[in-house]
C-alpha cells in the first residue's frame, strides 16, 4: 500500500504551494482494484479538486468526500487523506483573495475540516463515534450561525469569550494554525515526502499562519464582551441606525459626560434619540440598546460616573416604573 501512496502523492504534488505559482498539468490514474480502503476514490477526489483549480467550493466538496470515504479507509489510506487534506488546502487559502473568495466563504468551505479532528481510520471491532459531524455546517447554516454554534460548543475554549463579530477573525486564525500543525505532522511522518516541495508547503502554511495570527490578540481585545455595558431591564432590541436614531458604543467604564456629548451631537444632526449599545452577559452576548431621547436635559447620574452606572440607574428607573404599574 505504501508504494501506492508514493505514486498518488507524486501525481498530486503541490505546485501551487507558494503564492503566485500555477498548477502543473497532471494525469492521475486511480487504481482500479476494489477493496483498496477507498484509495482509488481518494485519488479521484483529489484529482477533481486540482482540476477545479482549488476553488473554495471544490475544496468543500473534496473535504465532504474524504469524510464520506473515511469509514472504509485503512490506516495507510487515512494517513494519505490527512496529508492531502492539510496540503491541498494551502493553494485554496492562498488563492482565495485573487478569486474573490472572502473569509466568510472560507469559514464554511475550508475551516470546518481544519477545525475537526485529523482524519483517522476506524478501529476494527470498536464502535466509532462520528467526531467530525459536529464541525460540518448544517444545511442552510450561514457563516454567522455556524461560527456562533461552533464557538459555543466544540470551540468554546477558543472563541466563546468573544462576541460574534469577532468569530471570523479568531476562528480563521485558529483554522490556519491547525492546518499548519497538521501539514507539519503529516509531512514529517511521511517517508516519501522528502522533496523540497513538501518543505515549501510547510513554509507556506507557516507564512499564512503568521499573517493570520498577527492581529488575534488585538481582535480578542476589540471583541471582548467587557467592552460593552451589561444590558439590564431598561435595554431594548437594537433599532436600525437612521437619521432619527444614532448608535453610540462606549465602554462601560467611559465617563457619562461622553453620553452627553453624544446626545448633543445627535440633537444637532436632527436625531430624536441615541441608542447606547450594550450586551447581555450570557453567550452569544446579544446586543441591546438603551434609548435616550436627545431632548433629555438631565441624566440620572453625574457626568464623572462610568457609563455602566448610568445603565444601572436606567434599569432601576424602569424596574421602579414597572412596580408602580402593578
Amino acid at each position: 500500500m505504501r508504494a501506492l501512496v508514493v505514486t498518488a502523492l507524486a501525481a498530486l504534488a503541490l505546485a501551487a504551494a507558494l503564492g503566485g505559482c500555477k498548477d502543473d498539468p497532471i494525469a492521475v490514474a486511480p487504481a482500479a482494484s476494489s477493496g483498496d480502503g477507498s484509495h482509488a476514490a481518494l485519488v479521484e477526489a483529489a484529482g477533481a479538486l486540482r482540476a477545479a483549480s482549488h476553488t473554495a467550493a471544490a475544496y468543500r466538496t473534496f473535504a465532504a468526500r474524504v469524510l464520506a470515504l473515511r469509514v472504509d479507509m485503512d490506516e495507510t489510506v487515512a494517513e494519505e487523506a490527512e496529508l492531502l487534506i492539510a496540503t491541498e488546502a494551502l493553494p485554496v487559502v492562498r488563492g482565495a483573495s485573487a478569486r474573490g473568495e472572502t473569509a466568510e466563504v472560507l469559514a464554511l468551505a475550508v475551516w470546518p475540516i481544519a477545525l475537526a479532528p485529523p482524519i483517522a481510520a476506524p478501529i476494527p471491532g470498536t464502535p466509532e463515534a462520528d467526531r467530525w459531524a459536529a464541525y460540518v455546517p448544517a444545511a442552510g447554516e450561514d457563516h454567522r450561525a455556524y461560527l456562533e454554534r461552533i464557538c459555543g460548543t466544540e470551540l468554546a475554549l477558543a472563541c466563546k469569550d468573544v462576541v460574534p463579530e469577532g468569530h471570523l477573525d479568531i476562528v480563521g486564525a485558529l483554522a490556519v494554525q491547525r492546518f499548519t500543525d497538521r501539514a507539519r505532522r503529516a509531512i514529517a511522518t511521511c517517508s516519501t515526502c522528502g522533496e523540497p516541495r513538501w518543505a515549501q508547503t510547510v513554509a507556506g502554511w507557516e507564512q499564512v499562519a503568521r499573517a493570520a495570527t498577527a492581529t488575534v490578540d488585538a481582535a480578542r481585545r476589540a471583541h471582548a464582551p467587557s467592552r460593552w455595558p451589561e444590558a439590564g431591564a431598561a435595554a431594548v432590541p437594537v433599532p436600525p441606525a437612521s437619521a432619527e436614531v444614532r448608535h453610540v458604543h462606549l465602554s462601560p467604564d467611559a465617563r457619562v459626560e461622553r453620553v452627553r456629548y453624544a446626545l448633543d451631537d445627535a440633537r444637532a444632526a436632527g436625531a430624536a434619540s441615541i441608542a447606547l449599545l450594550a450586551r447581555e452577559r450570557a453567550y452569544p452576548y446579544p446586543r441591546r440598546a438603551y434609548l435616550i431621547p436627545t431632548s433629555t436635559k438631565r441624566l440620572p447620574v453625574r457626568a464623572g460616573e462610568p457609563v455602566q452606572m448610568l445603565t444601572r440607574a436606567l434599569d432601576a428607573a424602569t424596574a421602579a416604573s414597572a412596580a408602580r404599574r402593578r
